[in-house]
């Protein structure tokens, strides 16, 4: 569920992008959601309803792109390494780091728990390394419901 909401959110801001990326095959975020999740419609269903609720909510975008689904790679002592980030976006003249979490239901206090997440620091300091100056990471949680909650 959670790699079919990155597919509509990576469409969503792709589109923003003066130049397109190659994966930018599909017409619109919710077809290429639904077309990547026919496999498995119980999922792209849930995945569509927080997409959708997700555009509802931002309906008016602040975040202008600078990179989607960004594979950044160095070479330590000879060997490549690599993070792919999801989002690098100006707001308001600054360079911010949107990482999208998908849950099935979260707790209100989601954030805390990715101050020391190995992925997002890697990918703040990749981004830093190649220019970026990121001035800070917006953890985007996303759910059905919150915990105690339903939908």
């Amino acid at each position: 569920m959670g790699t079919l909401v990155h597919v509509g959110l990576a469409y969503r801001y792709g589109m923003l992008l003066p130049q397109k990326p190659d994966w930018l095959v599909y017409p619109d975020p919710r077809t290429a959601l639904w077309t990547c999740g026919q496999d498995t419609p119980q999922l792209a269903e849930v995945a569509l309803y927080i997409f959708d609720h997700y555009q509802m909510f931002y309906s008016v975008n602040t975040w202008q792109p600078l990179l989607v689904e960004h594979q950044f790679e160095v070479n330590l002592e000879g060997e490549p390494y690599t993070a792919r980030l999801d989002l690098l976006a100006v707001e308001n003249g600054e360079i911010i780091m949107p990482d999208h979490k998908t849950k099935g239901y979260i707790k209100r206090e989601t954030g805390y728990e990715y101050r020391a997440d190995r992925q997002m620091l890697t990918c703040l300091a990749l981004a830093r390394f190649y220019g970026y100056d990121v001035k800070r990471v917006v953890i985007n949680a996303m759910t059905k419901g919150f915990q105690g909650q339903q939908p």
